[in-house]
C-alpha cells in the first residue's frame, strides 16, 4: 500500500499528460490507522488528481472479514 502522491499515482500522472488523456485506476491506499489499506479508485490528470473514491460498503459476511484489513472510506458528495 501506498500514499496518494506515492510512486504509482505519481507514474498515471505522468501517463496521462505524456497521453493528453484522463485515467481511472484502482490502488491499495495506506489507511490512517497504520494496520489497515483502502480500496482506492483514482481518476488522474496530466496536472494531477482529479477524484478519488474509497471503499465504502467492506464484505463481512459468511466468514469473510475485509474491515480486518480494509478501512471503509467517508461518505462524501461526489466526484465528477
Amino acid at each position: 500500500a501506498e500514499d496518494l502522491d506515492g510512486p504509482f499515482t505519481t507514474a498515471l500522472q505522468s501517463l496521462a499528460a505524456e497521453l493528453d488523456v484522463v485515467l481511472v485506476a484502482g490502488l491499495l491506499e495506506r489507511a490512517d490507522d497504520g494496520r489497515r489499506v483502502r480500496n482506492t479508485v483514482v481518476a488522474v490528470g496530466g496536472a494531477g488528481i482529479r477524484a478519488v473514491y474509497r471503499k465504502l460498503h467492506l464484505y463481512d459476511a459468511f466468514g469473510q472479514r475485509e474491515s480486518d484489513w480494509v478501512a471503509p472510506g467517508e461518505i462524501a458528495p461526489p466526484e465528477t
